[in-house]
């Protein structure tokens, strides 16, 4: 029977809170979130009940969610988040462990990856991962060109005005999100409600004001070149829909020796609701054989 403890965990600038579900002793799974500045809704509620037999963490990371929200800007850089990954790796002190960065989560898991990781982490998985915001931005360039002409002059006129608090430009977004971020119709409710709930401040300050304009302290992020560095088994997801597309998924993927990679032929960047059982079968799939 499945069992889950609740833990505050401390790491650099304040508290993480962190939900351990005990399915069974297969390599234990840790997820990273995506964002920045948005709680990862219910997805422990979603996908622990498929993961039968390992261990699985999902935690929220600072300033989102059930953890500490200092709302210190001095804590909005990828290395503090790389520290804060780092401390509640050694806080579970598992024999061998696997990752598993989704999108914003992504950039903490290839930097984290990159640098010295602890030797018990034995898998990384990329799950709709941002590598390279050169490429994230210039296939979103191409995505919208697949919207109504309407929606590319809204997105167009706001952008260069830098008005896009205008309600216009909201509405654009969300029908880039539909086609791009989750094509369920309609989208769960826990989907809507991290959107609610999400650290707006915090999301613009390290990204943009939407998905596809990166303006943001992580708008030079380049690790393309680096990914060779990563030198553990790696999982490559996306959807086909995805904003992270799968040629620049692709692209990732050859950098790094020991890697797959698999397209959610139903998807976009959420795979995890999308395609639910599948995305958790496919990791099952990847963590079994290691």
């Amino acid at each position: 029977m499945t069992s889950k403890k609740q833990h505050k965990i401390t790491v650099p600038g304040g508290k993480i809170y962190a939900s351990e579900y005990s399915n069974g002793s297969l390599i234990p799974l840790i997820f990273i979130h995506g964002g920045p500045g948005f709680p990862p809704s219910n997805l422990e509620q979603t996908l622990s009940p498929l993961f039968k037999n390992r261990p699985v963490i999902f935690y929220d990371q600072l300033d989102v969610g059930r953890s500490d929200k200092p709302g210190l800007i001095k804590n909005w850089y990828i290395e503090r988040f790389v520290k804060e990954l780092n401390q509640l790796i050694e806080y579970f002190d598992f024999k061998q462990v696997a990752l598993c960065g989704h999108s914003w989560g992504s950039m903490i898991l290839a930097d984290y990856l990159i640098s010295n990781h602890l030797p018990n982490v034995i898998a990384g998985i990329f799950s709709s991962p941002c590598l390279s915001v050169q490429h994230w931005h210039s296939d979103a360039k191409r995505l919208i060109e697949k919207l109504p002409k309407s929606i590319q002059n809204i997105i167009k006129k706001h952008e260069k005005e830098n008005t896009t608090e205008h309600p216009d430009y909201q509405n654009a977004i969300m029908e880039y999100y539909k086609q791009f971020a989750c094509r369920l119709d309609p989208w769960p409710k826990s989907i809507i409600e991290s959107m609610q709930d999400a650290n707006l401040e915090q999301y613009e300050y390290m990204w943009g004001p939407s998905e596809f304009c990166p303006t943001g302290v992580l708008k030079d992020y380049e690790r393309v070149d680096q990914l060779k560095k990563i030198n553990i088994p790696s999982l490559f997801l996306c959807g086909r829909y995805d904003e992270a597309t799968p040629e620049s998924v692709k692209i990732y993927a050859n950098q790094v020796t020991q890697s797959k990679m698999h397209v959610f032929e139903k998807s976009a960047h959420l795979a995890m609701y999308e395609e639910t059982e599948n995305y958790v079968k496919t990791i099952e799939n990847f963590l079994n054989k290691l």
